[in-house]
């Protein structure tokens, strides 16, 4: 998303070649969520390595200590359905989105990420679904709105998100997003696509290319920037891969398979940790239990 849809979620694929899933799991401690229907759809870090989750189950926020294996509560009120979490500076940004079936407003919540104190909320114009955030080398906040097919943009200093790009083609079903080089890069969960945003010396919409993908993707979820700036991590199907681009190619470097319904990933030094969300437990009930939720760590051997 991070995402309101999700495809292959519960698929298993068998990749040649890929370190097993189990020793890498070893590599590092696996964080425990909870075990109650948490649902934990994204997931951030800062550089001094805590952790914050977004938990769609529970319209709430959970942290994670620098070096700690469970996460706790931290923002408990005032949130609708939590989807995309992004910390970046002093602030973490939260998606607090219309529940589903609703037409309860959408709004872009920033916290103090040392207090948790509510420093601003910016209703989406006209409704959406907020999904994911990415933050700009001018200091512009981007903000995904999966169902309306745009990208809405605050402006520093800004007091109202506006609209940076709408295209019911190209962004249908937006999700994840990320800046590399400068650039804003998207992906839909819907249509399995990736996207760079050209954004031009004004800092306003320069141009989209749709990217050439070595290989398929499927459903694209939570993407982050590496931290060297040297490419992308993203969660698509089971998978968690590397994201190379150059210029309007994309290849696609498998790092590990075999996720449970896995929707966003962040990295914290060598150490990339992928959420399960398992949001079709969520969405039918049926299914049972969903068991234990979990941040797996997956080493990235940097």
């Amino acid at each position: 998303m991070t995402g309101f849809s999700h495809r292959g979620m519960l698929g298993v694929v068998a990749g040649a070649g890929l370190v097993a899933f189990s020793a890498l799991v070893l590599a590092q401690a696996t964080i425990f969520i909870g075990n109650d229907r948490e649902h934990p759809e994204s997931i951030t870090s800062t550089r001094d390595g805590t952790i914050f989750v977004g938990l769609m189950g529970k319209s709430a926020v959970y942290r994670i200590a620098p070096g700690a294996t469970n996460a706790e509560p931290w923002i408990t009120e005032g949130l609708n359905t939590v989807v995309g979490v992004f910390a970046h500076g002093g602030s973490l940004w939260v998606c607090s989105s219309a529940a589903f079936g609703t037409e309860d407003p959408t709004f872009a919540n920033e916290y103090d990420i040392a207090t948790g104190q509510l420093l601003g909320s910016y209703q989406f114009p006209g409704g959406g679904f907020c999904n994911d955030f990415a933050v700009g080398r001018d200091g512009t906040v981007y903000v995904s709105d999966t169902t309306g097919a745009r990208i809405l943009a605050l402006r520093p200093d800004a007091s109202e998100l506006i609209v940076f790009l709408e295209d019911a083609d190209l962004l249908a079903g937006v999700d994840g997003l990320a800046i590399l080089d400068g650039e804003l890069v998207a992906n839909s969960v819907t249509t399995d696509r990736l996207f760079v945003i050209e954004i031009n010396d004004a800092y306003e919409f320069g141009g989209i290319t749709e990217l050439a993908l070595s290989q398929p993707i499927d459903g694209p979820d939570g993407m982050r920037t590496l931290s060297d700036d040297d490419g992308l991590l993203l969660i698509e199907g089971d998978r968690l891969v590397r994201v190379n681009i150059d210029g309007g190619d994309a290849t696609i470097e498998v790092l590990q398979v075999g996720f449970g319904g896995a929707t966003a990933v962040t990295q914290v030094g060598g150490i990339a940790y992928v959420v399960e969300a398992k949001l079709s437990y969520m969405f039918n009930p049926d299914l049972g239990d969903p068991g234990i939720f979990s941040a797996i760590p997956v080493d990235l051997g940097l």
